[in-house]
């Protein structure tokens, strides 16, 4: 028997027996590391794909704890980690490319944005400005997009536009910039 069968056998018997994870990830590290270096195909760095490799093994980990899976033998574990890594691996590349995709959708923002009326002095406007630059850090870049482009008078289509999403995206992406500017910087409704 084999140490990868030992190692099997035992999890099956009792998934929480830290000597068999142990023995199981050092026979099987080499082998994920190349499975997650190769279905990474240059796509992202180095260090991504050892962080998949990992979320392979975290993944793995949960599914034999919870008795999601019952491994039958090492050609059946390699064939669950092959199918694990491509699929946590596309995953990881289409965020990427997503992130992409929406980086390039982006309209650079060249001015502060106007102030609204009623707010004409100076330090009136910093404080504005002040305000949109702190909400504007609490958000992720696609809620920071979508309340610049509100802020120049963009109307809810036409940022849906702009940004290639649908309006019912938009409207969701207000609701919670909206929730941030009421509980996160505790401005009244």
């Amino acid at each position: 028997m084999t140490t990868i069968e030992e190692a099997i056998d035992r999890l099956n018997a009792d998934p929480a027996d830290e000597r068999a994870w142990e023995l199981l990830f050092s026979t099987m590290w080499p082998y994920e590391l190349a499975l997650a270096y190769r279905e990474m195909r240059g796509a992202l760095s180095p260090s991504d794909a050892e962080d998949l490799a990992q979320e392979v093994f975290v993944r793995l980990g949960r599914a034999w704890h919870s008795r999601q899976i019952d491994v039958t033998g090492s050609e059946h574990l390699r064939a669950l980690l092959a199918v694990l890594t491509r699929h946590l691996a596309l995953d990881r590349i289409r965020r990427q490319h997503r992130y992409k995709r929406d980086r390039r959708t982006e309209i650079p923002i060249t001015a502060a944005p106007d102030v609204p009326d009623g707010t004409a002095d100076s330090a009136s406007q910093a404080v504005w400005r002040d305000l949109v630059t702190k909400v504007s850090k609490l958000l992720a870049d696609d809620e920071r997009l979508v309340l610049e482009m509100r802020l120049q008078g963009y109307e809810i289509p036409e940022i849906a536009q702009r940004m290639a999403i649908s309006a019912r995206t938009v409207d969701r992406k207000l609701a919670r910039i909206k929730g941030v500017l009421k509980y996160d910087l505790d401005i009244g409704p």
